[in-house]
């Protein structure tokens, strides 16, 4: 059953109201503040999610639903714009046959195989979105979108610069435990891993960074401080104890 925390987590996502009153203490813009930083969250669908909570709060599985929403309905095909020359019809973007990923990623695959099971047991367990499944393989699952479109969610560990990233149109990405990645100063540190995925996003992508905090010094921390209370169409940041997330503790 979704806590009215996860739900207020996925509902943010989708810039659409959040109702925090059914809480079991606080009142809706006391619980606001706590989670969001912010008594009132922009109307509008932000390219990245930051959550940073207790552990077994529930929040790679929010994230897994988050990354699935995204690779249905990221727009794989738009209009041009500026200069940009358009294909025979009209539009630009994911050509038929193209690879379009939604990376799942981690310092190495093991860290990433809570979240990719997660994703997973969503797909294969719903009647609507397993007969969308292509293949199914330890480290990647391939499914066809209602428009003919594939995708592949893989497990991908982190490299250099996020070179193994930056190849593909990307539909979805997903920093599991980002916490945990490299130091700031690292080869392989988170902010030059999202870097490499914001430039290769489809338009309404998202990416998803979810974390137990570990460091006050780390790119994770920094990267949800400075979003903390501060909600855009760019980022916004959530923070909870496991508890208020998942009551069932």
């Amino acid at each position: 059953q979704v806590s009215p925390v996860q739900r207020a987590i996925m509902r943010s996502a989708d810039g659409l109201p959040v109702d925090l009153s059914g809480c079991v203490s606080g009142t809706h813009e006391e619980r606001m503040k706590f989670h969001f930083g912010c008594s009132v969250l922009p109307p509008v669908r932000p390219r990245m999610m930051v959550l940073e909570t207790g552990v077994r709060a529930g929040k790679t599985m929010v994230s897994a639903g988050g990354i699935v929403r995204s690779s249905l309905t990221c727009r794989f095909r738009r209009p041009p714009e500026g200069d940009e020359i358009p294909d025979a019809d009209g539009l630009i973007g994911v050509r038929r046959g193209e690879v379009v990923r939604t990376p799942i990623v981690g310092p190495t695959l093991d860290h990433c195989r809570k979240a990719f099971s997660d994703v997973t047991n969503l797909m294969m367990r719903s009647p609507v979105l397993s007969a969308m499944v292509v293949k199914s393989l330890i480290n990647s699952l391939l499914f066809r979108r209602p428009d003919g479109y594939e995708v592949l969610i893989e497990k991908v560990s982190t490299a250099a610069g996020g070179a193994n990233l930056r190849s593909t149109w990307l539909a979805g990405a997903f920093f599991d435990e980002a916490d945990f990645h490299g130091a700031e100063d690292a080869a392989e540190n988170l902010e030059e891993q999202l870097q490499a995925v914001r430039t290769r996003m489809l338009p309404d992508a998202q990416i998803w960074v979810a974390s137990s905090p570990w460091s006050d010094s780390s790119p994770f921390h920094t990267l949800h401080s400075k979003a903390f209370g501060f909600p855009s169409a760019d980022v916004i940041a959530f923070h909870s104890d496991s508890r208020s997330m998942n009551p069932s503790l």
